[in-house]
């Protein structure tokens, strides 16, 4: 491998885990509203 090769691949693992951390962050607030809808459907029914 050519040294800009393996750049351009540390730019890629670089850009993938940025998107694993926003899809991480994202799940857990969407798992946090699923609860709070949950919790106000059982208060509701």
């Amino acid at each position: 491998m050519e040294k800009s090769e393996i750049q351009q691949f540390e730019r890629q693992v670089e850009e993938l885990l940025r998107i694993c951390r926003r899809s991480r962050e994202e799940n857990i607030l969407l798992r946090s509203q699923q609860s709070a809808w949950l919790l106000e459907r059982a208060q509701l029914i």
